[in-house]
């Protein structure tokens, strides 16, 4: 991995863990089921196309992709191509790279 400058990119993806799957682990088991209380209040649907604003490491879009379906969509959107890049990555290591989108906006 390249070097990332990106200040709260860096901690999201290297230090937010400190390298502790069961730190990784503990906080999937708390954010997961926000996430998914969000996803259930935002009503996607199959077919639908998921906006994720600010999407980070791709916590929420990558969360609608069993909702929107096969034919759903998912765009990311962020300030940082570095966290861009890394759903880019997640996308194609889950197969879904075709279904999702990558879209750099100003903060």
């Amino acid at each position: 991995m390249t070097e990332i400058t990106d200040p709260w990119s860096r901690w999201l993806l290297q230090d937010r863990y400190g390298g502790d799957a069961l730190a990784l682990q503990r906080t999937m088991e708390f954010l997961e089921p926000i996430r998914d209380r969000v996803l259930s209040a935002a009503e996607a649907r199959p077919g639908a196309v998921v906006l994720d604003v600010g999407c980070g490491d791709g916590l929420l879009g990558f969360g609608a992709l069993p909702l929107v379906g096969d034919s759903g969509r998912i765009v990311f959107s962020d300030v940082s191509e570095e966290l861009l890049e890394r759903c880019r990555q997640i996308a194609g290591e889950l197969g879904v790279l075709e279904r999702c989108r990558f879209v750099p906006t100003a903060a």
